[in-house]
C-alpha cells in the first residue's frame, strides 16, 4: 500500500511537469508558443499545449493550423480563414471560389438575347466606324491645309504685254509646282 507522502510526491511530480508557464511549451518548457497564437484576453498572454505547441485559443487573423504556422489564402475575403482547416470563413475576394479561394471563376460575358452579341462586340462595332471617320476627317484637314499653303506661296509677277508696251503691266500668276 502506498503511503500518503508517496501519493503526494507523485501528485507533485505530475502537476509540476504537466504544464509550462504561459507562452511556452516543450519537454523542458524551453520553446515559445507561436507568435501567431491568439492572445488569451483574461491573461493577456498566449497559451499552447505543452507537448504539441498547439495554440489553445486559436490563431490571430490571417493564420491557421494547430500551431498557427500556415498563412490563410491571399484570396480569402478580409484575410479571414478557419483557424483549424484554413477554409476561407468570409468567402472569397474577386473572381475566386473554392474552400481556399484557389479557383478562378469563369467570367461570363453578357450577351444581348435578341442579337446574340456581347457587350464587347457591340462596343467594337460602334468604335471602329467612329475611329475610321475621325481618321478621314483628320487626313482631309491636313490635305486642305497643305493645299492652302501651296496656294498662298504663289507669287504674282508683273509682265508687260509685248504688243502694247504702253499699257499697264498685266499680272500673271506663275504657279510654282
Amino acid at each position: 500500500m502506498l503511503r500518503p507522502s508517496t501519493v503526494l510526491y507523485f501528485t507533485f511530480l505530475i502537476h509540476a511537469v504537466a504544464a509550462c508557464e504561459w507562452g511556452k511549451h516543450g519537454k523542458n518548457c524551453d520553446k515559445r508558443c507561436s507568435k501567431n497564437c491568439q492572445v488569451n484576453l483574461q491573461r493577456n498572454l498566449t497559451h499552447c499545449n505543452k507537448e504539441t505547441g498547439e495554440c489553445s485559443d486559436g490563431c490571430i487573423t490571417g493564420w491557421y493550423a494547430a500551431q498557427c504556422d500556415q498563412l490563410c489564402s491571399k484570396n480569402c475575403l478580409d484575410n479571414v480563414c478557419n483557424h483549424v482547416n484554413g477554409h476561407c470563413a468570409n468567402g472569397c475576394s474577386g473572381n475566386q471560389k473554392g474552400d481556399f479561394c484557389e479557383i478562378t471563376k469563369d467570367v461570363k460575358v453578357k450577351t444581348d438575347e435578341t442579337t446574340g452579341l456581347s457587350t464587347a462586340h457591340v462596343a467594337v462595332i460602334i468604335t471602329v466606324p467612329l475611329v475610321a471617320i475621325s481618321v478621314i476627317i483628320v487626313v482631309t484637314v491636313v490635305i486642305k491645309r497643305q493645299y492652302n499653303r501651296r496656294k498662298s506661296n504663289r507669287r504674282p509677277t508683273a509682265v508687260t504685254d509685248p504688243e502694247n508696251p504702253e499699257d499697264e503691266p498685266l499680272l500673271r500668276v506663275l504657279q510654282l509646282y
